[in-house]
Order: C-alpha cells, then structure tokens, then sequence
C-alpha cells in the first residue's frame, strides 16, 4: 500500500514560430508552459529546454527542490518583444 497518493501536474502548453523579417531566415519555435492553478508561466526557446525543465520538474517533485534554482520573470508571449538584453535562445523561469 502507498503511504500516499500519487502526484501530479496540469500545465497549458502554448508553442508558436517567430519568423525573422528576411524570407531566408529560419522559423523557429517557442514554447511556453502555463500552471493553470497558479498562472505561473515558464518559457523556453527550445524543445530540449522545455524537455529538460519538465524532467527537473519530475526529479524535484521526487527528491525535494535542489538549492540556486532561477528566479522567475515575465514571460513574454506570442508577437511580443522580449527584454531589453534578453537573448532569443534564453530558457528560464517565467512567471
């Protein structure tokens, strides 16, 4: 018998392409995670990103979180600018 129930997450996943103004610049795509409980938004320039966070999610939720995790900050959604200084290929927290 488990001495607990079993733990789980919803998130809302949103993903778009950002285009570059040239035609040949390359389509990329963004994702962005949503905790529909708390609103708290993640965002991320990659898929191995979004992989990644998820996995750390799942450890943590295992083995308690680990210490010198990011702070989170606004996430920026599809269309809209990012922070000034904030490169395109950056994966963090979001709120």
């Amino acid at each position: 018998m488990f001495d607990r129930p079993p733990r789980y997450r919803t998130y809302v996943l949103t993903l778009w392409e950002e285009r570059g103004r040239e035609k040949s610049a390359p389509v990329v795509w963004r994702f962005r995670l949503e905790d529909p409980r708390t609103g708290k938004r993640r965002g991320f320039a990659t898929v191995e990103g979004l992989v990644a966070a998820l996995e750390e999610e799942m450890r943590e939720a295992r083995d308690g979180p680990a210490a010198g995790g990011q702070q989170p900050g606004p996430a920026p959604g599809p269309g809209e600018a990012r922070r000034s200084g904030e490169r395109a290929d950056d994966d963090r927290w979001w709120l």
